[in-house]
């Protein structure tokens, strides 16, 4: 007997006679569709809407299914305010920009660009999330590999676990080489994402190219990315006032699963073109 991995199914569809793929989609046979995808056991349905009213109808369907699915959107208009309306419209996490394509250009603009503005996580937290798009690690359509270099790649997967994205694979799974699996299996920097209190990292400084974002964890620790994306190697620096935090604070680099001791006032780092050190803050027990 062949053993069962534990896997979720996802299926794609939208309220249009045919999708962008030209394929069919659901217009007219929404409720008939959804009732059917549950019946088959899919538990992701992903809605590509061109046009935002036809999203409450769906959401209110998925709600009604004697099936736990979870419902992620691609709306029309202006997406990085989907998160304004969707959790009401009983979406579970909702597309913020358009498809990265596993570009670093558009992951610095729709990740770090739209994100720094520290606007979009107020509408994120258990029950509804910002989706800033899959991940587009491994290889991918095609058979191509990511184009994006090492640095680039921790620094993607730090960005998304730190606003608390979905971490939804986009590449070959089959094909996941050492390295790729690393970056996805890491259960320190996973638990960054995953952190029960479930709120979205803030850019609490930026110099130039050289960023520092922060996140809350419901344990009392910081998780705090310092990211260069600039050309060249640089030292970031965060400071204790940046975090609103006083005293010696334990450093953990996530991505090293390494303590690097006890700091007071501020850390700093020395990070590469385009990278990131992930590191965890933990205030110092008292001498």
């Amino acid at each position: 007997m062949a053993l069962r991995k534990p896997l979720k199914a996802g299926i794609y569809t939208g309220p249009v006679p045919l999708t962008c793929a030209r394929h069919v989609g659901c217009y007219g046979h929404e409720e008939q569709d959804a009732r059917r995808f549950a019946q088959w056991g899919f538990d992701f349905l992903k809605y590509d809407s061109c046009d935002s009213t036809s999203v409450p109808r769906m959401g209110a369907i998925v709600k009604g299914l004697d099936r736990d699915v979870i419902f992620n959107v691609v709306s029309g208009g202006v997406m990085e305010t989907t998160g304004k309306w969707a959790r009401k419209a009983g979406v579970h996490s909702w597309r913020t920009a358009e498809d990265l394509g596993g570009a670093w250009s558009r992951i610095a603009r729709d990740g770090f660009g739209l994100y720094g503005r520290n606007e979009l996580q107020k509408y994120s937290g258990p029950g509804g999330w910002n989706d800033p798009d899959y991940l587009s690690l491994g290889y991918l359509g095609g058979g191509a590999k990511t184009p994006l270099s090492p640095n680039e790649q921790y620094s993607y997967m730090s960005l998304w676990c730190l606003v608390t994205a979905p971490l939804i694979l986009s590449g070959d799974i089959t094909r996941l080489d050492e390295f790729t699996l690393s970056l996805l299996t890491n259960d320190e920097v996973l638990e960054v994402n995953q952190d029960p209190l479930g709120k979205a990292a803030l850019r609490v400084a930026k110099v130039d190219d050289l960023e520092v974002w922060a996140k809350d964890m419901e344990d009392g620790r910081k998780a705090v990315g310092l990211f260069n994306l600039g050309e060249t190697k640089s030292t970031v620096t965060v400071k204790w006032s940046d975090l609103r935090i006083a005293g010696k604070h334990l450093v953990r680099d996530l991505w090293r699963q390494k303590d690097l001791g006890a700091f007071d006032g501020q850390f700093s780092a020395p990070v590469g073109e385009d990278g990131v050190v992930l590191v965890s803050l933990t205030p110092a027990p008292a001498p």
